[in-house]
């Protein structure tokens, strides 16, 4: 192991200890109860932030794949593009904002943000063959279509005639969003893994960082699940969702500048 993989791996470990610890010490002191009941701040921020980050997947995505095709690039596009998109109606569904109270939207988007990100992760580093790999790519523009349009169709849903949400959520005993969030954790766990053998076999920055993003995000869905909202724990997700999200956008995008 050379020294600036040593180093690369002690920064990793040392960013995700740090969160990790602040999850614990609050969970174990008096903060834990501390609630941060800030509506309209969430409203705003999250929605603008989530906005601003999909249009940056947007334009990063179709300047990437424009300069080279293939499976990773493509499904990492979809992985951060389906992310954000999520998280802008999570951002909108705040309660008492435009929709009354607590509403199936907020947590459903919220989980499905995190989980869409996973899946397409998680994808981007799996080992397929290659026939799938061109199959999917070979029909790259309607998959994309069909995402779009199952998104819009989440969205009217969620927002117009939520109880089939409601239904899916009773139905599951109120256990399926920690079901489908255990799913995204173990995706997430996968590709930081995969990322990481690849780093040490490439010596890629890129992969170093998007390890790294992988493992964040994976403590961002713990920190969503298993804590209340408005607890300190539960504001921590955003900053990590938006930490491991733009070391992985921004890392893609810088090297998609260096070899223009």
């Amino acid at each position: 192991m050379t020294s600036q993989t040593t180093r690369t791996t002690l920064l990793a470990i040392l960013t995700l200890l740090l969160p990790a610890a602040l999850l614990i010490y609050v969970r174990q002191s008096a903060l834990s109860e501390t609630l941060w009941t800030l509506p309209l701040f969430h409203f705003y921020i999250v929605t603008f932030t989530s906005f601003v980050a999909l249009i940056a997947a947007i334009f990063i995505g179709v300047g990437v794949l424009e300069q080279k095709l293939t499976f990773r690039n493509y499904t990492l596009t979809l992985a951060f593009g389906g992310m954000a998109a999520f998280f802008v109606l999570h951002g909108l569904a705040t309660p008492g904002i435009l929709l009354p109270g607590p509403n199936q939207a907020v947590v459903w988007s919220a989980t499905l943000s995190l989980f869409c990100g996973a899946f397409f992760f998680a994808a981007s580093i799996m080992p397929l063959p290659q026939r799938w790999q061109e199959k999917v790519l070979q029909h790259g523009t309607n998959l994309r279509r069909l995402l779009i349009v199952l998104y819009l169709l989440y969205a009217l849903i969620a927002f117009f005639y939520p109880q089939p949400l409601a239904s899916i959520s009773a139905a599951g005993g109120g256990n399926l969003p920690r079901l489908i969030a255990s799913i995204s954790i173990a995706l997430y766990a996968f590709s930081a893994w995969r990322y990481w053998q690849s780093y040490l076999a490439e010596q890629r920055a890129l992969h170093s960082h998007l390890a790294l993003a992988a493992a964040l995000l994976a403590e961002a869905q713990i920190s969503m699940t298993w804590y209340a909202p408005w607890q300190i724990n539960w504001w921590l997700y955003h900053f990590l969702m938006l930490t491991g999200y733009s070391l992985a956008v921004f890392s893609i995008a810088r090297e998609y500048e260096s070899v223009r």
